[in-house]
């Protein structure tokens, strides 16, 4: 789903921190993955994240990837995204689209010249009864729209499509089959500076929420404390024992142990939400994306150990033949990209599944 319809072959997901680009082709019945490319700006600039020169960063990427304008997808970050449900009678497509033209015209006092929407229809109208027209409406200001926009025109990329994260990353777990009908899942996404828990029934996104912190505020905090650099806090998280007991912590260490609780107590309370809504249609996995922290190998065990529930990072990859004829080369560690291009590979997959 986009807010803007248009084909594509090159997904660009631009975070907080790194820069994603993933380029698709459709030959026959085969998805190619023709190149990717992944930047962390904390390691590319010493300013980070004080100074991000997001556009001269991406100039710079444009000429070294030899990268062309042509038809692009982008998104916007869940956190720039509001949704509510509405339901309504079946409607003939005319008929759908002018009531709910009207119904935000309602919410908005009569004026959308500052928003832009977009809509599905639920495939399962609603999570303990069965009732049919139920709407999902995704709405965002244009002056986030445009500002993602201009960033990529400005070095001569022109947006054909703006998504939205979370229905970029729940397309992908569908064209990787990790969910399917009668297939319910929770996603995590860890970014640098939010988190979005969302829950996913027949591969829609049905709930979602957006918490205003992420794992690089962790890194921030330490930094402000003058405890250590932004990428030493790095380090330290990829290294920390998530099950230790506080007394076995150093207090640089206990105050990650305690960050990190505060982050994984908000996705607990989400997912518990989500569980009470869900409780007719029993959850299969738990899906990990996001940054670094996403491949910390006793997160998904946490998750998994409370709640009994298979959890695991998908890998964005896996139906997508990896190295066509004038594309990628061999040496990229998937394993280590996947929780990263989640994003991009969805937003990619619009132009060409």
């Amino acid at each position: 789903m986009s807010l803007f319809k248009s084909s594509t072959t090159l997904g660009i997901d631009l975070g907080s921190r790194n820069i994603k680009v993933v380029e698709l082709q459709k030959k026959g019945e085969q998805v190619l993955l023709k190149r990717n490319f992944f930047l962390d700006l904390a390691l590319s600039n010493q300013e980070y994240p004080n100074q991000r020169d997001l556009k001269d960063t991406l100039r710079a990427l444009m000429e070294a990837q030899k990268l062309k304008n042509g038809k692009v997808i982008t998104s916007l970050k869940d956190q720039a995204i509001q949704t509510y449900d509405l339901q309504l009678p079946d409607l003939s497509e005319k008929e759908l689209k002018s009531t709910l033209q009207l119904d935000m015209e309602q919410k908005f006092e009569g004026s959308l010249d500052q928003i832009t929407f977009d809509y599905y229809k639920m495939s399962r109208s609603d999570v303990a009864s069965d009732r049919s027209g139920l709407y999902k409406i995704f709405w965002a200001k244009k002056s986030d729209l445009k500002e993602q926009c201009d960033l990529l025109s400005g070095i001569s990329l022109s947006p054909s499509s703006v998504d939205i994260n979370v229905l970029a990353i729940a397309a992908m777990l569908e064209f990787n089959e990790y969910t399917k009908p009668n297939h319910n899942s929770i996603l995590i996404e860890l970014g640098e500076l939010h988190t979005t828990t969302a829950l996913i029934l027949d591969s829609q996104v049905h709930l979602m929420s957006v918490e205003a912190v992420g794992v690089g505020n962790i890194n921030q905090t330490l930094m402000n404390e003058g405890q250590m650099s932004y990428l030493d806090s790095e380090k330290l998280k990829e290294r920390m024992n998530l099950s230790a007991n506080p007394e076995e912590l150093s207090e640089v260490e206990q105050r990650v142990d305690n960050l990190f609780i505060g982050i994984l107590n908000s996705i607990q309370k989400n997912i518990d939400y989500f569980m009470v809504h869900s409780k007719d249609f029993p959850l299969s996995n738990i899906f990990v994306v996001g940054g670094g922290c996403a491949r910390h190998p006793e997160l998904c065990q946490i998750f998994e150990d409370h709640y009994k529930i298979k959890t695991l990072i998908p890998n964005p990859f896996r139906k997508v033949e990896l190295f066509s004829k004038d594309g990628s080369d061999g040496n990229v560690d998937f394993d280590q990209l996947a929780p990263f291009m989640a994003t991009a590979v969805g937003l990619a997959l619009a132009g060409v599944a």
